[in-house]
């Protein structure tokens, strides 16, 4: 649901995108909207968090099962995404491909 998604994610939101390139809130969820075929499911796995004040650090492996032409693909990508809490809710104010 894209209005669930949108709403999960800050004004000022910052994606670090896998090219090195920044982008915004409008520009990572046209992104998303551009995933080939129909995304089905999306987890995450060995999560990690560190809570610092009012943010939190989420890191960890998504998987994201799309179904492209009628076959499931499974896709596992590394990432990060800082959470805070606003307004009296937590919002992604920014996401990235952590580096080890």
């Amino acid at each position: 649901d894209a209005q669930k998604l949108r709403d999960f994610i800050a004004a000022d939101f910052r994606w670090d995108a896998p090219d090195g390139k920044q982008r915004n809130k409008d520009e990572w969820l046209a992104a998303v909207a551009a995933t080939p075929g129909k995304i089905v499911s999306v987890s995450g796995m060995r999560l990690t968090t560190e809570l610092r004040d009012d943010k939190v650090t989420v890191c960890g492996v998504q998987r994201s099962i799309v179904r492209v032409e009628g076959k499931e693909q499974i896709d596992d990508q590394p990432y990060c995404d800082d959470w805070q809490k606003r307004d009296g809710r937590w919002q992604i104010v920014e996401a990235y491909v952590p580096t080890f």
